[in-house]
């Protein structure tokens, strides 16, 4: 014997009629409020990101506390 295992017929597709893995499901994590989005100007999405870069906190609370700030003003 040589070591070497035998297919199993089946489980090998034939020359010429193999296919792709399913692609993987992502579980997304349900937000608990609703989600709002923008296209920014890339000069503003770049200090928007230097801004969170350095302030060292997650860009939606920057988001939020704007909004808070803006709703407070008016």
């Amino acid at each position: 014997m040589s070591g070497r295992a035998m297919p199993i017929e089946g489980l090998l597709p034939r020359k010429g009629e193999a296919t792709p893995p399913p692609e993987p499901t992502r579980a997304r994590r349900q937000p608990a409020g609703r989600r709002v989005s923008a296209t920014l100007p890339l000069d503003l999405y770049v200090a928007f990101k230097t801004h969170v870069a350095k302030a060292g906190i997650p860009g939606d609370q920057v988001i939020i506390a704007a909004i808070r700030k803006a709703i407070a003003e008016s």
